[in-house]
């Protein structure tokens, strides 16, 4: 767990700096909740632009090219929109996150794990500050009797 907190330090992103102590333990947080299946690589779609001039050219250029995404691993294409009338195509295959996508989901997702483990530090610090000005007001009360 060590190693997979330290590569997912790179991709976690907060405000407090102070939560970069608690990225392990979030995970072991995070791997012992309901979400427990999270901890594990994921799969993913990614894609690839289709070159439209291979795919609408010949039948036979269109046969090689597509045979040529299949032996990559694309199963289908699929049409997108980039504006009203704009679209292109792209390939698509289903395989396991890569490192960046999984680490960077990893930091996401223990993020409140990580604020939870802080909001208790500062609890936990402001009862310890209440606690020594309490013992330095019955110092002086002691103090002040003799």
């Amino acid at each position: 767990m060590k190693e997979l907190a330290k590569k997912v330090k790179d991709y976690y992103c907060s405000m407090d700096d102070r939560g970069d102590k608690y990225i392990e333990k979030a995970l072991v947080a995070l791997s012992k909740s309901e979400n427990h299946d999270a901890i594990l690589r994921a799969k993913t779609k990614h894609t690839k632009d289709i070159d439209e001039d291979k795919l609408l050219g010949g039948i036979e250029n269109a046969i090689a090219y597509l045979t040529s995404l299949k032996g990559e691993g694309y199963a289908c294409i699929e049409q997108r929109w980039s504006g009203y009338e704009d679209n292109y195509f792209v390939a698509v295959k289903v395989e396991d996150e890569t490192d960046g996508e999984y680490y960077r989901r990893l930091a996401d997702a223990i993020t409140l794990h990580v604020e939870q483990f802080l909001k208790k530090e500062d609890e936990e610090n402001a009862k310890k500050k209440r606690i020594q000005e309490l013992e330095k007001e019955l110092r002086q009360l002691k103090g002040g009797k003799k």
